[in-house]
């Protein structure tokens, strides 16, 4: 975390927006009711001018930031803005709660300001047909006094509270932001903002503790960063503070983490900070974005690789307690334990749904399971509808690949493998050990299947590590047989081909 303020600003420079109008006052009273209980940040969209461009580094951050981001085309995220538009509105906000995972993507839910009973009509119909043209049932569209909310299951609790206390922050922040067009604002509630100064220790390793950007973010009142092209790009970022004592204090310790951490000793002259009053302010021009950028490229593509590395190391990590649980379950007692099956098969043994279907149960995806059809095949009429729905944990791959339903998480198939022929071996049988032993795979683009789809990879032994990896690096993450995952690089086919095979005895590192 230590050079997160360095790479979220660098990131941000590539962001190219125009400008839009101020908000009217019932904005403030619409965010107030919408951030409830635990809210803790905003961002506010320009419908009309967001471009597909601005949206790909902030999402990239939300990578390295966050485990399980979603995985949205920026593309249909601004096609969604331009339908929203025409609808009346001007601004769409994104809402972000505490997550229900420490380190995972916030709870989000998006809120519409609406003037009158009749705009919130229009928005409301709007909504609901981008609800329904992206078959993202588990979103639902309501009213909030003074607008239109749209959001899953976790953000229908939080948003039915006031904050006054609220107020008077966001109006400032967003006073402070202008009429940027893409804006991001944190401002917590005092509760909140003592839980951050209090996270601070827990949250980071000892050595990190006392790290200027930590401090200065958990310290301060409310924090803004604005993007704006008006006539050129630029970015504004304003931290207000209680004090201007503690306002000087943040900007030294700021100014000198630039100059640590922007190559060649030029952060003052990329990122100039100064105090005015209570608060701390940092704005760059377009030049100065774009030399910040280029100077934290190699860092920013290593940083992504290696986040996106860590989401799916845990996605696997979820399956392979899945898988293990799901054995308890079908085991009948004093027999050895197997995994699922690869498929969900009929009466006469011919596959229909794949074993990521079978799953779901006890992924907490209870609802979504009772909608399949199990005695369909899995293209039929209706499981087919199911389709886009593939759950976050499924989710490796590239974006192209996950929006249309494909997933890079398979099981290796082959007699030698823990899944001969597609039937789970008892554990028993697996002698060369869970822990050595190869139960799941992070399979290349060439390879990746249709979730529901009962395909997995069938190993070739000659040449396994044709079929593998490619996401995050030159090596493939294996989940193994005991639910731990690994990542695997520079190994030969022999030594792969040791890790697949059940009972082998071979030599995991061959000489």
């Amino acid at each position: 975390m230590r050079r997160h303020a360095v790479r979220l600003l660098s990131s941000f420079s590539l962001a190219m927006v125009s400008i839009a109008s101020a908000e009217e006052p019932t904005d403030v009273e619409l965010l107030q009711r919408a951030m409830g209980s635990r809210a803790i940040a905003f961002a506010r969209i320009d419908l009309a001018k967001v471009e597909t461009g601005q949206l790909v580094i902030p999402m990239a951050v939300g990578r390295i930031l966050f485990k399980n981001p979603p995985t949205a085309d920026p593309a249909m995220i601004v096609a969604a803005a331009r339908s929203l538009h025409g609808a009346g509105p001007r601004y769409a906000y994104v809402v972000l709660a505490s997550p229900a995972k420490v380190g995972f993507w916030p709870d989000q839910l998006t809120v519409v300001p609406a003037p009158d009973d009749a705009a919130a009509e229009r928005i409301e119909q709007a909504l609901q047909q981008l609800v329904t043209a992206h078959e993202a049932t588990a979103l639902k569209v309501r009213r909030l006094a003074g607008g239109v909310a749209v959001g899953g299951p976790t953000a229908q609790g939080w948003s039915d509270a006031d904050r006054p206390d609220q107020g008077r922050e966001i109006a400032a922040a967003l006073a402070a932001a202008g009429d940027a067009p893409l804006v991001m604002a944190l401002v917590p509630s005092s509760d909140q903002q003592r839980v951050l100064q209090e996270l601070v220790p827990l949250a980071v390793p000892e050595s990190q503790q006392h790290d200027p950007l930590l401090s200065a973010a958990a310290q301060s009142r409310w924090t803004i960063v604005a993007l704006s092209s008006n006539p050129q790009q630029s970015l504004r970022v304003v931290l207000q503070y209680g004090s201007s004592k503690q306002a000087q204090a943040a900007a030294t310790a700021l100014a000198a983490l630039w100059d640590r951490e922007v190559p060649q000793g030029r952060g003052a002259e990329l990122l100039p900070t100064r105090v005015e009053s209570d608060q701390v302010r940092i704005s760059a021009d377009a030049q100065q974005l774009q030399d910040v950028t280029s100077s934290m490229a190699p860092e920013m593509q290593r940083l992504t690789s290696v986040s996106a590395r860590r989401g799916a190391m845990s996605n696997l990590k979820q399956i392979g307690l899945a898988l293990h649980n799901a054995a308890s379950d079908r085991t009948p007692a004093r027999q050895s334990s197997r995994f699922p099956d690869a498929a969900i098969r009929d009466a006469q043994g011919h596959p229909l749904l794949s074993w990521r279907v079978a799953l779901l149960p006890y992924l907490g995806q209870n609802e979504l399971y009772r909608e399949f059809r199990l005695n369909e095949q899995w293209d039929s009429d209706h499981n087919k509808r199911l389709i886009p729905r593939m759950p976050a944990v499924y989710r490796i791959g590239p974006p192209a690949l996950v929006n249309a339903g494909k997933t890079c998480v398979l099981l290796p198939i082959r007699e030698e493998t823990i899944f001969p022929a597609g039937q789970a071996a008892a554990f028993s049988e697996i002698t060369d050990g869970l822990s050595n032993t190869i139960l799941g795979v992070e399979a290349n683009d060439q390879h990746a299947v249709t979730w529901t789809k009962p395909d997995d990879l069938v190993v070739d032994f000659e040449n396994p590590q044709g079929a593998l990896g490619g996401h995050f690096g030159a090596g493939f993450l294996a989940l193994m047989g005991d639910g731990s995952v690994q990542y695997f690089e520079g190994l030969d086919a022999k030594q792969i081909q040791a890790r697949f095979t059940r009972a082998g005895a071979e030599p995991l590192d061959p000489r």
